[in-house]
């Protein structure tokens, strides 16, 4: 069973304390049921690395997923398909234990000292593992979010093009690749890239092209994402576009009308006179939300950044047959109370065109949490006065 930390030498109690250090990849070591430890090395590598020593790596195996849902029982355990699983290959005149050496020392093209450790680091976890050199952010390439699914997709092309026998377990695989760990990041982005390169090592005549072209377009547009990410990483906007596109990609969805709608003009709020200190995040640009971007049939906007707190909403609010414009900084859908209120008698109904024909545009009569009346201006664009 995999272990629940690593581990750079490995003790077991047979009656007495053994501590062994041994010099095999991850997938020689064999920990089964039976109490008495198997091992079985593989021959003898013509890498010049030392070779990893974990059994719990990072997100760990991957599986072959055989039905429409995960299951434990049935679902095919792939450890070969790990990043951390020992097969060298050679990428940019060098070569590499693993992807995920290849893939931390990529974080620092501009200090080759740092990348040599990173690449004979003897192990992928631990005090001196590759993981770990690759946590020196000090020096953190500028453009890593937008390259990084890009970086890993590379190495892990070398690895199987370059290792005919992995290369033939991954073309035999069939429907979706499981990764382990956070579906919101990493997991996701392996089964991608894992499920782009299973297609291109296939013939012509076996490969998927539909299935190929929709795992390059969720690559480009995570990579799209990501720069506009780069640019500004503490809007709120850009953090919950980047979370928006890895949601689709986890569920096999075309994100690519996300990122068209995030190129879109904001709506600008004029108008507001934060007299209490209350709510400074009212008066700028808004943004059509990439993670819900419909809530109760009607546009749903975000503004402000995450890192200093300052940020809101503007939703429709529906609760007890009563549904009217909110804005304020907690977002709840099935409220119709706020920092701000339009009634909806204030909001004259609009031919449904497109976002700005369904917002309230224009100068309305807006009503604070204490009753108390603000006439705000809502205009289309970065404060064009006279957009409508």
């Amino acid at each position: 069973q995999p272990l629940s930390r690593p581990f750079a030498s490995v003790t077991f109690e047979l009656g007495l304390q053994l501590s062994l250090s041994l010099p095999v990849c991850y997938n020689a070591l064999d920990l089964d049921s039976s109490p008495i430890l198997n091992l079985h090395p593989q021959p003898q590598s013509s890498s010049p690395f030392p070779t990893p020593v974990e059994a719990v790596i990072m997100g760990g195996s991957c599986f072959e997923q055989v039905g429409p849902l995960p299951d434990k029982a049935k679902d095919r355990e792939l450890k070969e398909l790990d990043n951390f699983y020992c097969a060298p290959f050679v990428l940019n005149g060098k070569q590499w234990p693993t992807t995920e050496h290849y893939f931390q020392a990529q974080k620092f093209p501009n200090s080759p000292d740092l990348q040599e450790e990173i690449r004979t680091a003897a192990t992928c976890m631990g005090p001196g593992g590759c993981y770990m050199l690759g946590q020196s952010r000090g020096r953190l390439r500028p453009d890593w979010e937008e390259v990084k699914v890009d970086i890993m997709y590379s190495a892990n092309k070398a690895k199987f093009q370059q290792n005919p026998s992995l290369a033939a377990l991954l073309r035999g695989t069939k429907g979706r690749i499981r990764a382990q760990g956070n579906a919101d990041g990493w997991a996701t982005w392996n089964e991608i890239l894992l499920e782009r390169v299973r297609e291109e090592l296939r013939s012509e005549h076996d490969c998927d092209a539909t299935v190929l072209s929709a795992r390059v377009s969720t690559m480009n547009a995570y990579r799209t994402t990501m720069q506009q990410y780069n640019s500004q990483p503490n809007e709120l906007r850009n953090q919950r576009l980047s979370l928006a596109i890895a949601r689709l990609a986890e569920k096999r969805q075309d994100p690519s009308i996300v990122v068209k709608n995030s190129q879109m003009e904001g709506f600008t709020v004029k108008g507001f006179e934060d007299t209490k200190g209350e709510a400074p995040w009212i008066s700028g640009v808004f943004w059509v939300d990439p993670l819900e971007p419909v809530v109760n049939g009607q546009p749903h906007l975000i503004t402000g950044t995450v890192e200093d707190g300052e940020h809101g909403h503007m939703f429709y609010g529906s609760r007890n047959g009563l549904s009217q414009w909110v804005l304020d900084e907690s977002f709840d859908p099935n409220q119709t109370g706020g920092y701000l209120t339009l009634p909806p008698a204030s909001a004259p109904k609009r031919p449904s065109h497109g976002v700005a024909s369904m917002l309230p545009l224009g100068k309305h009569q807006w009503i604070d949490y204490g009753g108390a009346a603000t006439t705000l201006d809502i205009v289309l664009g970065r404060g064009r006065a006279d957009a409508r």
